[in-house]
C-alpha cells in the first residue's frame, strides 16, 4: 500500500496546475465581493465614487484580458472600504 499511496503523493505534487485558480477567477470573484461592499455604502458618500471608479477600471481591465491589473485595482478598492478579502 505504501507504494501506492507515494504513487499519489507524487502524482498530485506533480499537477498543481490542476487545483490552481486562474487569474479570470479570482479577477471575476474580487469584482463581485466589489460589488457587494459597494451595495451596502451610503448612497452620498465620497468614497462611493472613488471606489466606483476603480471597480470601472477593474472591469475594463478585465474585458481586456489583463486579469492581474483587474485582481490589483479590485482590491486596492476594497482596501478603500476595509473590505474583507476572501483569499484565493
Amino acid at each position: 500500500m505504501q507504494p501506492a499511496a507515494l504513487l499519489i503523493a507524487a502524482t498530485l505534487l506533480a499537477s498543481p496546475a490542476a487545483f490552481a485558480i486562474s487569474d479570470s477567477e479570482v479577477c471575476e470573484s474580487r469584482l463581485e465581493q466589489l460589488e457587494a461592499a459597494i451595495e451596502s455604502l451610503d448612497p452620498d458618500g465620497a468614497l462611493e465614487d472613488v471606489v466606483e471608479d476603480l471597480k470601472d477600471q477593474a472591469e475594463e481591465a478585465q474585458d481586456d484580458g489583463r486579469y492581474a491589473e483587474c485582481i490589483a485595482i479590485a482590491d486596492r478598492a476594497l482596501q478603500q472600504l476595509n473590505a474583507p478579502m476572501i483569499s484565493q
